[in-house]
Formats: C-alpha cells, sequence, structure tokens
C-alpha cells in the first residue's frame, strides 16, 4: 500500500510539473511576440515622430508639438494590441494627435476637376448644400470636416481690324493673362503674336493702345487687311467649407472655365 501511494504521489508532482512547464512556455510564447510587435510600432512611429518634430520646429509650435508626440509614442508603443482589436477608434485618435503636431494622416483631396466643369451652366458655378451633395462627388471622408478648393479663370475674346483701339482690363487685384493673340489676314489669320503682345502692349496690368496693334508690335504683312484677335483673362481662386454654398458668376461677355478643383480634409 505504501508503495502504491509514493507512485501516486510521484505521479501528481509529475503531472503538476508538466502543467507549469507548459504555463512557462506559453509566457515565452506570447511574451515573444508581444516584443516583436512593440518593436515592430516602435521602430515604424520613429521616422514619423522625426518627422513631426520637424514640422513642430518650423512652426515654432515645439512645447505643443511635443506633447502630441509623446502621446503618439504612447499609443503606438502601448496601444497595439489595443489598436489590433479596436482599430477604428485607437486610429482615428492617432490621426488627431498627427494634425494636432501639423502632420495630416488624411488621404489626400480628391481631384474633382472634371466633376465641377460639368454643372458649370451659362457661364455660372451655383450649388447650395455643400460640394459633398453633388452626386458625382459624394463624401470622400465622412464626418470629416472638408474643404473645397478651386482655380478657375475668367476669360474674355477681344477681335478687331487694322487701326483700331484696343483696350482691354482687368479687376485692379487681378493679373491680366494673355493666354493667346494672332494678327493676319485671312491668308494667315493664325499667325502667332502673342509674345509680342505680352512684351510690347501689356502695361500696367492692362492693353490701351490707339492707331492699331502694327505700330506696337509690327506689320507682318503691309498693305493688307489684317485682323486681331486676342483671347485674355485672369484667375481667382474660391475656398468653402462643408455645407457652404457654391456661387461663382462672371461678366457678360467673359466666360468661366475650371482649371482645377479639390475636395478633401480641411486639415491638409
Amino acid at each position: 500500500r505504501r508503495y502504491g501511494e509514493r507512485c501516486d504521489s510521484a505521479y501528481w508532482i509529475y503531472s503538476r510539473m508538466l502543467r507549469e512547464l507548459a504555463l512557462f512556455a506559453a509566457v515565452l510564447v506570447i511574451s515573444a511576440a508581444a516584443r516583436a510587435y512593440d518593436v515592430e510600432v516602435t521602430d515604424k512611429s520613429n521616422s514619423e515622430v522625426e518627422a513631426m518634430r520637424d514640422v513642430a520646429n518650423e512652426d515654432d509650435t515645439e512645447n505643443v508639438a511635443n506633447e502630441v508626440i509623446a502621446g503618439y509614442q504612447r499609443a503606438n508603443i502601448y496601444g497595439g494590441w489595443l489598436r489590433r482589436n479596436n482599430g477604428k477608434t485607437e486610429t482615428k485618435n492617432i490621426a488627431d494627435m498627427e494634425r494636432q503636431a501639423g502632420i495630416s494622416s488624411a488621404p489626400p483631396a480628391k481631384d474633382v476637376t472634371k466633376q465641377i466643369a460639368n454643372i458649370v451652366v451659362d457661364n455660372k458655378l451655383i450649388h447650395y448644400g455643400g460640394v459633398h451633395t453633388i452626386p458625382t462627388i459624394g463624401d470622400p471622408e465622412y464626418g470629416v470636416l472638408k474643404k473645397f478648393i478651386l482655380t478657375y479663370g475668367v476669360v474674355g475674346e477681344f477681335e478687331c481690324k487694322d487701326f483700331q483701339p484696343v483696350h482691354i482690363s482687368v479687376p485692379a487685384d487681378r493679373q491680366l493673362i494673355v493666354f493667346s493673340a494672332s494678327y493676319g489676314s485671312t491668308s494667315h489669320p493664325d499667325r502667332d503674336v502673342t509674345q509680342a503682345v505680352v512684351k510690347y502692349l501689356v502695361k500696367d496690368n492692362a492693353i490701351n493702345h490707339d492707331g492699331g496693334v502694327h505700330t506696337a508690335i509690327g506689320d507682318p504683312e503691309p498693305g493688307v487687311p489684317k485682323t486681331f484677335r486676342i483671347i485674355y483673362g485672369y484667375s481667382q481662386r474660391f475656398t468653402c467649407l462643408d455645407f457652404q454654398p457654391v456661387v461663382i458668376s462672371v461678366e457678360e461677355g467673359l466666360s468661366l472655365h475650371v482649371f482645377r478643383a479639390t475636395y478633401g480634409s480641411a486639415n491638409i
């Protein structure tokens, strides 16, 4: 009987040792995985933190940015498992910290140039309710404040015969742009004189010339009736936030041309 008791005792000790060894091995495996994950996250965040610090120094907001950077490091290094289990919440928090430090994690603004050009009617761009309500654009970042940026041109055309005066002007705060100019007879109607017009006719951000353009840029075909044509204009910039109306129109005789339009995070 004593021999049986000793065997039972030895078996119990042996079984317990096996359980403890198995538990210890499991702890080692989990610890190694956690360390590997932390190293991966730490390495990934180092370059991002340095980039943030560079921006902080440029913006002269180092004290505020350092607090944000510290929070960013904590969220990455110690919040690794939380980000795995609840990625959306933690990712959003990190994005907010990035924006505060001057680094936006938002995707690049969406190019909506074609969509905006397609809704220009009679040289007017009018839309109420916010850009996101335009069916062909939609909301690229739901729940995030966005900005619409539009660069457009106000374009005019002018034509005259020999010896006729030329008077062209733009608003005082805009720069006159000569897109193209031609001067020639019916045999050479498209003779390009754009550079000559810019050099000899544009003065004080306007064109005011009497007596015929040939007296300023030369006569390519003496004694032959010619026509001077010019396409000119100026660029304008328009910005608005979500839900704000977009109302743009131009004067009669001018045309509205969309050069570029983007729609994205206001923090970019």
